[in-house]
């Protein structure tokens, strides 16, 4: 099984020639990342639009979070480590907001959920060597929310066993409109 960010990097045109012939050759031998690459092919497009016209949040890779920052979407950034609760919030301006979890301890996981106020991203592409997440959030969305307390978890899940890997807060004050 070949990790879903390389899946998704390849998949994407994001991966240099050598490593993504490693990836189709392996693609060609396994039903399971097969399945998950024909996705990930068809829906390549869509998730190029909606990090461009400003879609919801959404897991990344690295080299799509670097396209949106060159393309001047990310407009606001945070860094989150395991325990950290972070102030965040958003003006009348921004188009995207960066969140990126690191230090986090992602050897020899194969998925990853993200789980945000009880809501579950299953599966969320994460980079292991460099022991992070990054998501990409709409300013939009985060302009209709409240002052409030976020609690964020990521979980390891390995069958049917599920390991906590970092807990953290966003700790997000509301938009004032006029303030803006």
């Amino acid at each position: 099984m070949i990790a879903v960010d390389r899946l998704i990097a390849c998949a994407l045109g994001e991966l240099a020639s050598e490593a993504a012939d490693e990836v189709e050759e392996h693609v060609l031998s396994c039903s399971a990342c097969a399945a998950m690459y024909a996705s990930f092919v068809r829906l390549g497009p869509a998730i190029r639009a909606l990090v461009h016209d400003g879609g919801a949040m959404l897991p990344a890779t690295r080299a799509l979070v670097e396209a949106a920052d060159a393309a001047g979407l990310v407009t606001r950034r945070y860094v989150l480590t395991p325990g950290s609760v972070v102030p965040c919030t958003v003006n009348a301006t921004d188009i995207y907001s960066l969140t990126t979890y690191e230090g986090l301890d992602l050897e020899g996981v194969l998925r990853l959920d993200f789980i945000r106020a009880g809501t579950r991203i299953a599966d969320v592409p994460f980079d292991a060597q460099a022991g992070r997440l990054y998501m990409l959030t709409r300013a939009e969305t985060l302009r209709t929310l409240p002052t409030v307390k976020l609690p964020i978890q990521l979980v390891a899940v390995e069958g049917s066993n599920e390991r906590t890997i970092a807990e953290v807060t966003l700790d997000h004050t509301a938009f004032d409109p006029a303030s803006a």
